[in-house]
């Protein structure tokens, strides 16, 4: 458990690496105490998946009603419940039902209660959904608990996403070396092919249906 402001400068630089990397100090200055900050998402989370029961329990029951008062002579099938459940329209035809699952996975995975232990590659991952969430559901009526979530998991991912490409300099260089050099290695690649090949008709390369027999593929 860290807090920012009772701790020195050489443990800052335990935590986020040389103080030459002054995002991630910054960064932990402004986010203070991350254990309390990931507490703060994981009860969030929970806010957000009772938010999400209470739609689907709400859904199900008008449903019931459907059923039993026969409105309008709409019954619903054994296997068409589920559907039903989830009539609520959402992005990419994602129903209710799996976006409550997605949550929920997440909120199991984040914090181990057993260990008392925080998974913090997790962090980019509700950093993520969250972002999703807001842009592409906002009918869903869940702004003010999606907006807390995100700015919880916006400070805890200024701190760990810039570690993910390692937490000293050196390791950054490393990774960013292993990046670059595979990829000038495949535009090197595209670069021989395209100069030397002269035979593949132009109307097959921009049809992406033969994408897989092209030798210049990035897809």
């Amino acid at each position: 458990d860290v807090d920012f402001d009772k701790t020195s400068v050489e443990e800052h630089e335990e935590i986020v690496g040389p103080r030459c990397l002054t995002s991630l100090h910054n960064a932990l200055r402004e986010l203070n105490n991350p254990r309390q900050t990931l507490f703060a998402m994981h009860s969030t989370i929970g806010e957000l998946l009772d938010q999400l029961g209470d739609m689907l329990d709400n859904i199900a029951s008008e449903d019931e009603q459907r059923d039993e008062g026969g409105g309008e002579g709409l019954r619903f099938e054994h296997g068409s419940h589920e559907e039903a459940l989830s009539g609520i329209k959402l992005y990419k035809g994602e129903t209710l039902l799996e976006l409550t699952e997605r949550w929920r996975l997440l909120y199991k995975r984040l914090y181990d209660e057993e260990n008392d232990q925080f998974d913090l590659s997790r962090v980019p991952d509700v950093h993520d959904n969250v972002r999703f969430d807001m842009l592409h559901n906002p009918h869903l009526g869940l702004t003010g608990t999606l907006e807390k979530l995100y700015n919880l998991a916006k400070l805890m991912a200024d701190c760990v996403v810039p570690q993910e490409y390692g937490t000293t300099i050196a390791e950054k260089r490393s990774v960013g070396v292993k990046m670059c050099r595979a990829l000038l290695d495949k535009v090197k690649y595209d670069l021989i092919i395209a100069r030397t090949d002269n035979e593949v008709d132009m109307r097959y390369m921009i049809n992406m249906d033969y994408s897989a027999d092209l030798a210049i593929n990035t897809m």
